[in-house]
């Protein structure tokens, strides 16, 4: 039997080697062949090649939709209680990028690309840029709403920084129409579906993420640039702290399956009013005033 075995792509902490990704790959005697990953990918099992096939772990077929199901429900964004000292394994990075390379996009323009950090000093001077563009969104907070609903840098300490970026020139894949039409939602959904995956798989691998959006904000993103050699032309998506976190966050709610789901056509009756969506965000958005932040209560002053 053969088993699974992804190469590492990566070089010690701190550094990158400079091999290119390749393909999901599987050894045997020594010789790297085409094959899929997805066994270890997802379960982080190691599985011979004859089983993987009657199994359909190639085809998708044998994962436990129960347990998957239930891993999305469970996963949280972390932002905070990360371990600095506990290191992501190189094997675990590289099944990170693939889970987000093989996410569907548009046109199959993948616009995605990234950047891995390891170095201290670097995470360090990324999270003081963050720290340093929340003071307008703290006194427009506290100005118009009177409290202060944001979140701090409490996730410093991840020892991974993976910055997501998308290469918008990828419109030239779409049909001309869609090009017009659907460029920038086609672009978004891309990168968001890639973060979305790249997520899922750390979860499944006990690490813990969180999705720093305002890394797209324009200070942010143009000080990311300069800072890291990102070229004019592609876009600063997320940032993703990787780690792992003694923190657990609290679990959040969800609204009812069959107050969002209509058959054959919309169901009127379901349309939220002003007064419900106004209670929603007061009891249940990020905006309630018990709202857990991954372990980080925001503050209410």
């Amino acid at each position: 039997t053969m088993s699974f075995s992804p190469p590492s792509r990566f070089g010690p902490p701190g550094s990158l080697s400079d091999r290119q990704f390749g393909p999901p790959v599987l050894s045997t005697s020594g010789n790297w062949v085409r094959f899929g990953l997805v066994a270890e990918t997802i379960w982080g099992m190691s599985v011979s090649i004859d089983r993987a096939i009657q199994g359909g772990f190639l085809g998708m077929t044998g994962v436990d939709s129960s347990a998957l199901l239930e891993m999305m429900r469970h996963r949280r964004s972390s932002r905070t209680g990360f371990l600095e000292d506990r290191l992501v394994s190189d094997e675990h990075l590289d099944l990170l990028l693939e889970a987000a390379r093989a996410a569907p996009s548009g046109g199959n323009a993948q616009p995605w690309e990234f950047i891995v950090i390891r170095d201290r000093d670097t995470r360090n001077r990324i999270a003081d840029l963050y720290k340093k563009q929340l003071q307008d969104k703290i006194e427009l907070e506290r100005v118009i709403r009177g409290t202060s609903s944001v979140s701090g840098v409490g996730w410093r300490n991840a020892p991974v920084q993976i910055v997501v970026l998308g290469d918008p020139r990828v419109s030239i894949c779409y049909p001309l129409r869609t090009a017009e039409d659907k460029a920038e939602s086609h672009f978004i959904t891309g990168l968001a579906n890639a973060t979305l995956q790249l997520h899922l798989m750390a979860e499944s691998l006990g690490l813990s993420t969180q999705y720093v959006s305002d890394a797209a904000s324009p200070y942010f993103s143009l000080m990311l640039k300069h800072m890291l050699g990102i070229p004019d032309e592609l876009r600063v998506y997320h940032i993703i702290p990787v780690g792992y976190s003694d923190v657990a966050a609290s679990p959040k709610s969800r609204r009812p399956l069959d107050t969002m789901t209509h058959l054959e056509r919309y169901d009127r009756t379901k349309l939220r009013s002003v007064d419900y969506l106004r209670r929603f965000m007061e009891e249940d958005s990020i905006q309630s005033k018990s709202y857990d932040r991954g372990g980080e209560r925001k503050s209410s002053t």
